[in-house]
């Protein structure tokens, strides 16, 4: 049934399996950014009051309170800061390059290179 709507688009059955391995990958990077923008506030967060505890300008409870504060009052000035744009590209990066490498494993199962390194 899948060739007479292939016959019917003009289309080989490769590129069918092409657009739909290609839209797997873009989901994948938006799933990575998403996943990435949801967890950067929480690890800036407490990555600040960590720094500040060590340092010895803020307790971690103030720190928090502050960077909480500041999410709540000014989200707009928050993920302009450099320490959440680090964050969230590091975390997008990592969660977008395992949809990434799935979906390739996904399409070339018996690839001949191991997936468990």
């Amino acid at each position: 049934m899948a060739t007479i709507a292939n016959k019917a688009n003009n289309k080989p059955p490769e590129t069918e399996h092409d657009l739909a391995t290609t839209k797997r990958i873009l989901i994948g990077l938006a799933a990575g950014t998403m996943a990435g923008f949801s967890v950067a506030p929480f690890v800036a967060t407490i990555d600040k009051s960590i720094v500040q505890n060590a340092s010895g300008a803020a307790t971690m409870r103030e720190s928090i309170r502050g960077s909480v504060r500041e999410i709540l009052s000014r989200p707009h000035h928050f993920a302009r800061r450099y320490e959440f744009a680090l964050i969230f590209g590091l975390y997008s990066a990592t969660y977008q390059s395992s949809n990434v490498i799935d979906t390739f494993y996904d399409k070339y199962p018996d690839c001949s290179v191991s997936k468990d390194w």
